[in-house]
């Protein structure tokens, strides 16, 4: 099982998740940053869904 230090706040517990990493491309790092805390653990399409409510100028890729 594979943990990370992101929590889940449904579950209080590190998320669980079928993904290693997300790379977020935006346009100033601190979005990027926010972002990819965001999105890691959702599909692309969720993550995209979340982060362009706020940011018009971003990518969201997640790695397996």
């Amino acid at each position: 099982v594979r943990f990370h230090h992101l929590m889940d706040p449904r579950t209080a517990a590190p998320r669980v998740t079928p993904f290693r990493s997300v790379t977020v491309l935006a346009g100033r790092a601190m979005d990027a940053d926010a972002a990819s805390t965001t999105a890691f653990g959702l599909s692309r399409a969720d993550a995209l869904g979340i982060v362009r409510r706020r940011l018009v100028d971003v990518d969201v890729i997640p790695l397996n």
